[in-house]
């Protein structure tokens, strides 16, 4: 069941973030662009130079990298505060990698199908997605986003001529701008050479960084239209009123239910969408030829099978 688990954690965060209020998806890429996104517990497999991945598994023909365990470690250390033992560090890498593949191949089967079945988005579709994450970005904010993430790369700049200078950096740049000391150093692990700091993203202005989320609003919609395609988006009536019963009719002062109809319409179809998910996720892991290339990761292949033969609720 360990990776019923993952699967469902994985498949209602990413149903949540596609119906999130405009005011969550604001926080998120609020953060997101802040940090320069440097998050390294990603959904979507990003492509980067091989010398700098490892090969370690390969899914229907598409070859499945892991980031270099050295800077996963850095990384998590960093993000720990340096607080744990030699013991914990090793456990947290191994636990983030064997969840990051994990991860991984069920993006990539994600990203097989939705090529298999052919599904598109408009440019329309995108630009309405990317217009309802922007809706409540008024220009001083976006310009204190463009401020911290122009402040991050010049401060990496200087940092990269003289690692030694670490700290006056980031008092002179950093400091003032609300930034911890912790993140300053795990943006030092996530760019740590000039190749690297080359792809980081420093929006000029609001437009710029509506065309950065492009990508990210084109794979939600993907993913929502692969939702819609194999699991059931409706919920009859009755169902619909058991569960207004079911919440509201033991209250002393129920709520309307013309007025929380569409809520719970909304909440149900999320529910229903999220399990039907996780059960055609592992029909398709039946189906998958997945060969694993390092041996290092062969719990995942048995999660993947225990799982297999489990009955997800």
């Amino acid at each position: 069941m360990q990776l019923a688990n993952i699967e469902q954690r994985q498949v209602k965060s990413s149903l949540k973030e596609l119906k999130m209020q405009k005011r969550q998806i604001y926080l998120i890429l609020f953060l997101l662009i802040m940090l320069c996104i440097i998050s390294f517990l990603v959904i979507y497999p990003q492509k980067k130079n091989s010398h700098k991945r490892r090969l370690v598994a390969v899914v229907n023909g598409t070859d499945i990298f892991l980031d270099n365990t050295n800077k996963i470690k850095k990384m998590i250390d960093v993000m720990n505060l340096h607080q744990l033992s030699d013991e914990q560090l090793r456990l947290a890498v191994q636990k983030h990698e064997t969840e990051s593949l994990l991860s991984d191949i069920k993006q990539t089967i994600i990203n097989q199908k939705i090529k298999e079945y052919k599904l598109t988005v408009s440019d329309e579709e995108i630009q309405v997605r990317i217009n309802s994450i922007f809706d409540n970005i008024d220009s001083n904010t976006a310009n204190k986003i463009i401020e911290k993430s122009r402040a991050s790369y010049e401060a990496l700049q200087e940092w990269q001529k003289d690692p030694s200078n670490s700290d006056a950096i980031f008092k002179d740049k950093l400091a003032g701008l609300g930034f911890r000391i912790d993140q300053w150093e795990l943006l030092q692990v996530t760019y740590s050479t000039p190749d690297e700091l080359r792809k980081m993203q420093v929006p000029e202005d609001i437009d710029d960084m509506k065309k950065s989320t492009r990508e990210s609003a084109k794979n939600d919609l993907l993913y929502q239209k692969l939702v819609d395609t194999v699991t059931k988006d409706t919920v009859t009536e009755d169902e619909i009123k058991e569960a207004y019963n079911q919440k509201y009719g033991h209250w002393d002062h129920e709520a309307p239910f013309d007025e929380v109809k569409e809520k719970i319409r909304d909440q149900l179809i999320e529910e229903n969408q999220t399990a039907a998910m996780t059960i055609w996720l592992n029909e398709q892991y039946k189906t998958a030829k997945i060969e694993l290339i390092d041996q290092k990761y062969k719990e995942v292949l048995n999660i993947i099978s225990n799982n297999n033969d489990s009955q997800i609720n």
